[in-house]
């Protein structure tokens, strides 16, 4: 454990800060900014939220969880026929979830209680077109919302939105990037609600802040970290984070100290002599498993003021590999999870899954924890069979270490469990649930979820009590249901929301 860890929980503060492309805290026209549309906020019945905890840990993605996932709490759909929910689920201290995704173009959130009951949807955006990308919560219930947007200007700009408890006013809203590409992928939130955020950028005049780890743009897309005060004002800081290659980072966890850990994937630039991506002396692997071609996973922690990174690894084959979800535990390691066409992926000895089954390079996912000097692989494995088809992972964590997977599987032979919900695969595409033991050597709880269409699991979120959330997209019109807010599926398109009881 870094002891640094233990003196660094005060915040770097700054004054407002701005440039080309920033605007921060816009609410109104007399800032110079484009007004948000009207809000639109609907209530629903009250009722006595159950199962829940009264504390939440500072951690992102922290459960207490000691077995296996045992049952369904409740299965609905979300939503309806032209909404888009292509986000992870957010879950406050008292086990109350959260959803967002995109409704004609604009913003829309759903608070569900913990026995699965709406408590009210929020819609709200500009006058263009808003891409939510993903949703996080804080101990107080404020939601914020990450999102790509087209509302002010021909090009698109990162967009960090933030509700209030009630869901019926807006805390802020502030936007800024560059005068390029610019794509949000991932936002967490600490215990003072400051609001991380991380992606890809191809601006060369992203803002970036001084002291920042990075300053210059260094290659065909870089990734890049920022900081937000908890009022959405200004900075607290900004960097870039890449080599002379393409780098895209994909999500972003916090710990209680105010480390923020990142995952991606960087590749470099054939024949081209430039700055290699950035890692650090100890690191578990600081070249490139194919310097010509490939693609590797990396993982960077920055310390609080955002001015260095306490490790940054890379994780990688010889073939293609990719970081999608990250979550940390409160002993600061890093479980990661992402994608993998590499059939020599690093993987440990007594892991679930060493060996990568199959046909060769074809891909597949996997999970690897992360030692908090970076130094090491306490464990990885592969998740799947090995055959084609996994996608869009996403990972989160409990107290105890267990980690709780989630994504999209196409092939028909996902190693399920005796005790699982759905033991075959019912459609082109079932979402599927894996719940790993503390050594990632055996799965306590892997199950399918789906019907007979196309449906996606984006992301999962587990409360105090381990008890686990899982959210996606879905045209199945016979997707499971249980104890559902809405039963029935009558467009094209449906939102999902599932709840996965713990011990």
């Amino acid at each position: 454990m870094n002891p640094a860890h233990t003196l660094g929980k005060a915040m770097m503060t700054t004054g407002r800060w701005t440039a080309a492309g920033l605007c921060l805290a816009c609410l109104a026209p007399a800032m110079g900014c484009a007004p948000v549309d009207e809000m639109v906020v609907e209530e629903w019945e009250e009722v006595e939220v159950s199962g829940g905890s009264d504390v939440v840990g500072e951690e992102e993605n922290v459960a207490e969880a000691t077995e296996a996932l045992t049952s369904l709490g409740f299965s609905t759909f979300v939503g309806g026929t032209g909404e888009d929910w292509r986000t992870k689920p957010a879950v406050d201290p008292a086990g109350n979830v959260y959803v967002a995704g995109q409704n004609n173009q604009d913003i829309f959130v759903a608070k569900y209680s913990a026995s699965g009951v709406p408590l009210w949807t929020a819609t709200f955006g500009g006058e263009g077109w808003e891409d939510v990308r993903d949703v996080a919560v804080d101990k107080a219930g404020c939601v914020y919302v990450l999102a790509k947007t087209d509302s002010y200007g021909p090009t698109q700009t990162i967009l960090v939105a933030k509700l209030n408890a009630a869901g019926n006013a807006l805390a802020y809203y502030s936007r800024f990037g560059g005068s390029g590409d610019d794509q949000p992928n991932g936002i967490a939130v600490d215990s003072a609600g400051n609001a991380y955020v991380t992606g890809e950028t191809r601006s060369v005049d992203f803002p970036v802040t001084p002291g920042a780890m990075q300053q210059a743009h260094h290659g065909d897309s870089d990734a890049f970290v920022t900081k937000l005060n908890a009022s959405g004002s200004s900075l607290v800081y900004s960097t870039y984070l890449g080599g002379s290659g393409s780098d895209a980072a994909m999500d972003i966890a916090v710990d209680a100290a105010g480390y923020a850990y990142v995952v991606g994937s960087t590749t470099p630039l054939p024949n081209v002599a430039g700055l290699p991506f950035p890692t650090t002396p100890g690191a578990y692997q600081r070249n490139p498993g194919d310097p010509w071609w490939g693609y590797d996973v990396f993982v960077t922690e920055l310390i609080p003021n955002g001015s260095a990174p306490y490790y940054s690894t890379l994780i990688g084959g010889s073939y293609g590999d990719s970081g999608v979800g990250i979550a940390v535990d409160s002993a600061y390691n890093a479980y990661v999870v992402g994608t993998s066409w590499s059939t020599n992926f690093p993987t440990t000895p007594g892991a679930f899954r060493s060996a990568k089954s199959g046909p060769a390079h074809e891909i597949d996912v996997f999970v690897t924890k992360v030692n908090e000097p970076g130094s090491a692989l306490l464990y990885s494995t592969w998740v799947g069979s090995g055959e084609t088809g996994y996608d869009f992972p996403s990972i989160a964590v409990s107290s105890s270490g267990k980690a709780y997977v989630t994504g999209v599987a196409e092939s028909t032979s996902f190693p399920v469990t005796a005790n699982a919900l759905q033991t075959s695969h019912h459609g082109t595409f079932d979402g599927f649930l894996m719940e790993l033991n503390t050594s990632g050597s055996a799965a306590a709880y892997a199950t399918y979820l789906g019907g007979s269409g196309i449906d996606y699991l984006f992301g999962i979120a587990v409360d105090g009590h381990g008890n686990a959330f899982v959210a996606g997209h879905t045209t199945s019109t016979d997707f499971p249901v249980y104890n559902a807010a809405q039963p029935s599926y009558s467009g094209y398109g449906y939102g999902v929301l599932t709840k996965f009881l713990g011990p």
